[in-house]
């Protein structure tokens, strides 16, 4: 899934845009991350479950043409990373275009074969201090179509973790696999209760999967399972920011009406 903040989706290439993405405002803003790549499994059907998909995800902050020199002379891009560095243990700095230097009467930085007016030297003192902050800084090679990036990029972060959970683990002493610890961070719901609940989907014919278990609970299901009232199933639901008659708008292959004990 990628997340985009609305000011940046005019750049992208309209391949990009063809993906599943969903444009999320005060990304930017509250993040300093023009995009976040996320792999978690969980339906992204709402505002609530796409900013889960942000804290679990990794950002990246796209520079460009003048918008790289403009960024480094006022402040502005070390002041997105820390920004990022705020939510993310992983987050990059992505150049898209062409990058050299030429020598005049000292090294300038050319930016697509144009004098950028700014020195090399400049540039380089920059991705030092933006990695010795914690960030990493990736210069895209322009025949590499930045899709294409995305894409490979998406497949990286999936081979690390099947599912990427929060920075900060709940504080429990039960062992959780990583879907039972994103089901913990629930409100009202916890480690036992996220536990119980996954260890009742495959005992009722339903897949054992994290969108499964936040279909289970949101639509009402999870009530069967001991220890999960209503009123957990009410707090998931404002959690997931679904109104009255709304739901995450999964269809399910297994019949609920033929659960085990029905």
């Amino acid at each position: 899934m990628i997340l985009i903040d609305p000011g940046e989706a005019p750049h992208l290439p309209s391949a990009l845009m063809s993906m599943p993405h969903r444009l999320l405002s005060s990304l930017e803003e509250q993040t300093g991350a023009d995009i976040v790549l996320s792999t978690w499994s969980a339906p992204v059907s709402t505002d609530s479950l796409a900013w889960q998909h942000v804290q679990r995800g990794v950002g990246y902050q796209i520079k460009r043409g003048a918008d790289l020199v403009a960024s480094i002379k006022d402040g502005r891009a070390m002041y997105q990373l820390s920004k990022m560095l705020e939510t993310w243990e992983e987050c990059w700095g992505v150049f898209v275009g062409k990058i050299d230097a030429f020598q005049r009467d000292t090294w300038h930085l050319s930016i697509d074969e144009r004098d950028a007016r700014f020195t090399y030297p400049a540039y380089i003192s920059h991705v030092r201090n933006w990695q010795r902050a914690g960030g990493k800084w990736l210069p895209l090679d322009p025949n590499y179509p930045f899709e294409q990036w995305v894409e490979d990029e998406l497949q990286r972060l999936g081979t690390s973790a099947t599912e990427r959970t929060l920075r900060k683990p709940s504080l429990s002493l039960i062992p959780l696999s990583p879907a039972e610890e994103t089901l913990a961070t629930f409100p009202l719901l916890g480690p036992q209760r996220a536990r119980a609940l996954w260890n009742y989907l495959p005992l009722n014919l339903i897949d054992q999967t994290l969108t499964q278990a936040l279909v289970y609970l949101s639509d009402g299901w999870a009530t069967r399972v001991e220890g999960i009232g209503k009123g957990v199933v009410e707090a998931a639901r404002r959690h997931l920011g679904l109104k009255e008659h709304e739901n995450l708008g999964i269809y399910i292959d297994d019949d609920f009406s033929k659960l085990k004990g029905e």
